[in-house]
């Protein structure tokens, strides 16, 4: 019985996470952060791109993803969307202004398409 699991075990994550000793198995699952981190800002672009139409201000954005705080939007939808290339600026060499709105990019636009396709 042992030695299925182990077998199981060392096809799924290798044998440099197993270290066993006379009375204890030390078991170390690799984890990556970064695909953690990409996962969660793909589904944040996601949401934001799906509710994105025409030009829409910051306030208008986070009221239609029912999102209140203004820093965790800031930072978990609109700057991985930007930085992606989903969206952009209206004014880029103002990024602070009060007028600012977000539009789609081609990308962005390309994305909506393939949600609105695969619903």
């Amino acid at each position: 019985m042992e030695n299925r699991w182990q077998n199981i075990f060392f096809y799924k994550y290798g044998e440099d996470c197993f270290k066993f000793t006379d009375n204890f198995i030390r078991i170390t699952f690799p984890i990556s952060t970064s695909d953690h981190a990409s996962d969660h800002a793909s589904v944040q672009i996601t949401k934001l791109v799906s509710v994105l139409m025409g030009e829409m201000g910051r306030s208008e954005l986070q009221n239609m993803l029912l999102i209140k705080n203004r820093d965790y939007f800031r930072t978990d939808y609109l700057i991985p969307a930007i930085n992606n290339g989903y969206i952009e600026l209206t004014i880029p060499d103002k990024p602070n202004s009060q007028n600012q709105k977000y539009r789609l990019t081609a990308k962005g636009i390309a994305l909506k398409k393939t949600l609105k396709n695969s619903k």
